[in-house]
């Protein structure tokens, strides 16, 4: 027994008088290897942005040529110039892209780096490409006057059929939900034209594309929120039609508010232009 104790007592003698031979990093390596996933982390989100904005000056791009039919050297440029327009619609929002990953990482260590980043899935949107300084002046560049006017006489008579098939969808929900007489559908026509005029530039988080030609239909009903309550309440005047004309939006209500602000903010933007 005793010679038992003496043969435990020198095996953990020796075990513990063994030399480490795990490797030791250096000290600069966890920061490093932080910084790395960091850096990893910026450019894929910026890359995934740039991705999403991407369809909208393709799009562009196709309906250029569609409408005007131009010659390849003149396609080819503006070609290049709305991929730089992609990256000068991408500087505005690289710094935000870094300061955002930055902080949610501050504190994060080499062990513990790969997990904070995985669990941050923020977002990031660009503005339109198409809205950029170097792409305006490549399109009045390559563009002759009356190709521009014809452009936008096009884009005029798209805007007003959608305008109008959307109004006619909108009018449908109501007639199915609400069950207007053809009299009272007459006077309430012309104001869901004008709402459908006034917000749909202010509902493009609710398409259901990347280049904003369809709207998500849920969607549609909320827009009576946009007339307003006198003028529908003059032509709604039954209390039961009242009630059905109120529950139209359904689930989607709260959504209107994020539309309007959209609105609002919109308006201000254009009068200081």
């Amino acid at each position: 027994m005793k010679l038992m104790h003496a043969v435990l007592i020198f095996s953990v003698v020796a075990w513990a008088a063994e030399p480490d031979t795990t490797p030791t990093l250096p000290s600069w390596y966890g920061l490093e290897f932080v910084q790395s996933e960091t850096s990893r982390k910026m450019v894929e989100i910026y890359e995934k942005t740039k991705k999403q904005a991407r369809p909208a000056i393709e799009s562009e791009l196709q309906e250029i040529q569609r409408e005007l039919e131009l010659d390849e050297p003149r396609i080819k440029t503006l070609q290049l110039a709305a991929e730089g327009a992609l990256e000068q619609a991408g500087r505005a929002v690289r710094g935000s892209i870094m300061s955002g990953v930055e902080g949610r990482t501050k504190g994060a260590t080499a062990v513990t780096i790969k997990k904070v980043l995985a669990a941050n899935n923020a977002s990031w949107s660009m503005s339109g490409a198409s809205s950029q300084p170097l792409w305006r002046a490549a399109l009045a560049q390559v563009l002759t006057a009356e190709e521009q006017q014809k452009l936008t006489s096009a884009r005029d008579e798209r805007q007003k059929y959608r305008e109008k098939a959307l109004a006619m969808l909108l009018e449908q929900y109501v007639v199915e939900r609400v069950g207007l007489a053809e009299g009272q559908l007459g006077k309430l026509r012309p104001l869901l034209l004008q709402v459908v005029k006034d917000y749909l530039p202010d509902m493009s988080n609710y398409y259901n594309d990347g280049e904003g030609n369809s709207i998500y239909s849920e969607m549609v009903p909320v827009m009576v929120l946009g007339v307003e309550e006198k003028a529908a309440k003059d032509i709604i005047s039954d209390k039961a039609q009242w009630e059905r004309w109120q529950m139209m939006p359904g689930q989607y209500k709260e959504s209107w508010n994020w539309i309007k602000r959209n609105h609002e903010t919109r308006l201000k933007r254009e009068e200081k232009k």
